[in-house]
């Protein structure tokens, strides 16, 4: 993939390992480009204008704005036409032509949404306004997915189409959803993918869709998902996804034939040219070498359209516990220039509200609302390695699913219910009173950093039955494994002489150095049948092949539950 060509060097210092400096947009200094193929001269048209009144007043309807372009040059015609449903239950869309403020006329018509980036330049920052030149390729594009239709086939492209004052911004937010659900197809552009050819080998075509900037971002995410039918625009055409298995297909049975060729050739011993036959063997070879992950590519894409979750049965808590172990496994590598659309993205999927959202101004704000409204969510949620809010009632929720590079494994079969007095959950757990003596262990690591740990002993009574154990106990090392700065670093003699506990995610394990994800808890009010606790942070527990040695010693826990006790975490 040439991004030099694309003006994207990455080779200056300004991109790091987790992001990439083309992909955050600074709108002071953005630019909305030309396309290639026009020199630059042709002006903006801008259809957001209040003098016009063309896209406020469609929004403030409840109805969705779309573009048609109709000519060419200087004879180009824009206008704006209103969708709207005509029918919920056959979700048929209704389109009223627009000219000025004056209805014309209605029919019943299909229209593309766009899904794009905006670090490619078609974004702008100013107003709702587009190039005339990029008007009318977006049009050509619209055109060329419905060849048998009539056109000009109307299209949405969030530039023009959500306002950029308040409140036909919020509005335009908040009906989001309703655009990419309702939407004939939805077309995917990206520079890294309209600048290949479609008769490029398959595997490279998804191997650039894997790496494109699209698929790293937040909002792609979200479109993708609502899509009844997506398409990836190339050089000459787009492609769907099944477009490309069968262009896989194709090519593979193609190298298949010219593979027994080449090998037929090898057992008679014919005569060909030496350096076309190395040619074509090295690329047979690598052909077969490559088809592996192409499939892999092939399937995860298809997990990323396919695995809708709008189709979940279940109680409610089940199901909200799904869609969001299912959104947070999707968006924790991709990335958003404004935070706050994070949140309202994630509820867009999932298929819950946003209004009350939008109007809330930080995206921590939004996070608490999100979570505390929903009836259920994994109980894994508590030892996934992201930071969490730090106001107190809400210190169980992360900040953000986003940045997680690691893999995330939610499991939505173990569920915890958020409440007034915090989530409430049953985890496996170990109490300390404030009459346990912390002995804390110091670690020298390399990079000079140092570690602080605490070993307890647990007797086999206390342990799930059978657990063999020679010496009828087992020795925990307890420790942090930090995941951002915020927190600081874990110094246990802070807690010395209060009521803690550890809460695990699992219960105890036999297997050597098996990390058990926990979280460390301080005790505020203790029932016979219920613990209220505060969350304090995340740490890990480890068995160890024997004692330590040295003047600290062993830390005498109270009690454990290895099958669970009932918590309230706030």
């Amino acid at each position: 993939m040439d991004r030099w060509k694309l003006g994207k060097r990455h080779d200056t210092g300004d991109c790091s390992e987790l992001e990439c400096k083309y992909e955050k947009i600074d709108e002071h200094t953005y630019q909305t480009v030309h396309d290639h193929a026009c020199d630059g001269s042709c002006d903006e048209v801008n259809l957001g204008a209040s003098s016009l009144g063309l896209i406020v007043p469609v929004i403030s309807q409840g109805n969705i704005p779309l573009v048609v372009v109709n000519g060419e040059g200087a004879s180009m015609q824009v206008q704006v036409v209103s969708a709207t449903i005509e029918n919920r239950a056959r979700k048929r869309v209704l389109i009223d032509r627009l000219r000025g403020r004056h209805n014309n006329a209605s029919e019943i018509l299909p229209y593309v949404a766009i899904s794009h980036v905006w670090s490619d330049g078609l974004g702008n920052t100013r107003s709702n306004a587009l190039p005339r030149c990029q008007l009318r390729r977006l049009q050509d594009c619209a055109n060329s997915l419905f060849p048998r239709g009539d056109h000009p086939v109307p299209f949405w492209i969030d530039t023009i189409c959500v306002p950029l004052e308040q409140p036909g911004r919020r509005n335009a937010i908040i009906s989001m959803r309703d655009v990419y659900v309702r939407a004939e197809k939805v077309l995917v552009l990206d520079s890294v993918l309209s600048e290949v050819s479609c008769e490029t080998y398959a595997g490279d075509l998804l191997m650039r869709i894997r790496a494109s900037t699209w698929v790293r971002r937040v909002w792609t995410f979200h479109e993708c998902q609502l899509a009844k039918s997506l398409h990836y625009q190339f050089l000459e055409r787009a492609l769907s996804l099944r477009e490309l298995q069968h262009l896989q297909e194709e090519q593979q049975q193609a190298t298949d034939r010219k593979y027994m060729q080449l090998q037929t050739n090898d057992a008679n011993g014919w005569s060909w040219d030496p350096a076309g036959y190395a040619m074509n063997h090295e690329y047979v070879i690598r052909i077969k070498n490559l088809d592996p992950l192409m499939s892999q590519n092939c399937h995860i894409l298809e997990m990323m359209e396919k695995q809708r979750i709008t189709s979940i049965t279940g109680t409610a808590d089940q199901i909200d516990a799904v869609k969001l172990a299912h959104a947070a496994l999707h968006v924790r590598w991709r990335r958003t220039s404004r935070r706050t659309d994070e949140t309202i993205c994630l509820a867009g999927v999932m298929g819950r509200r946003v209004d009350d959202l939008v109007a809330l101004d930080t995206n921590t704000e939004r996070m608490r609302r999100l979570m505390t409204t929903m009836s259920g969510v994994p109980s894994d949620i508590l030892f996934v390695r992201l930071p969490r809010i730090q106001e107190d009632g809400y210190r169980w929720i992360p900040k953000t699913f986003l940045g997680e590079r690691r893999t995330l494994i939610i499991n939505p079969t173990e569920r915890a219910f958020p409440t007034p007095r915090g989530l409430r959950c049953k985890r496996p757990c170990i109490l300390f009173t404030s009459m346990s003596r912390l002995a804390v262990h110091k670690k020298l690591l390399i990079g000079g950093e140092e570690r602080e740990s605490i070993f307890i002993g647990l007797k086999d009574h206390f342990l799930p039955q059978p657990y063999p154990h020679p010496q009828k106990s087992c020795t925990w090392e307890i420790y942090e494994e930090p995941t951002n700065a915020e927190d600081g670093t874990l110094h246990w003699d802070d807690y010395q002489c209060s009521d803690i506990a550890i809460v695990l995610q699992e219960t105890f394990q036999r297997e050597l150095y098996k990390d058990i994800p926990g979280v460390l808890v301080l005790l505020k009010k203790r029932g016979l049948a219920v613990l209220h606790c505060r969350y304090e942070r995340q740490i890990v527990v480890r068995l160890l092949p024997q004692s330590p040695t040295g003047p600290c010693g062993i830390t005498k826990s109270e009690l454990c539950y290895p099958f669970g006790k009932l918590f309230y975490i706030s």
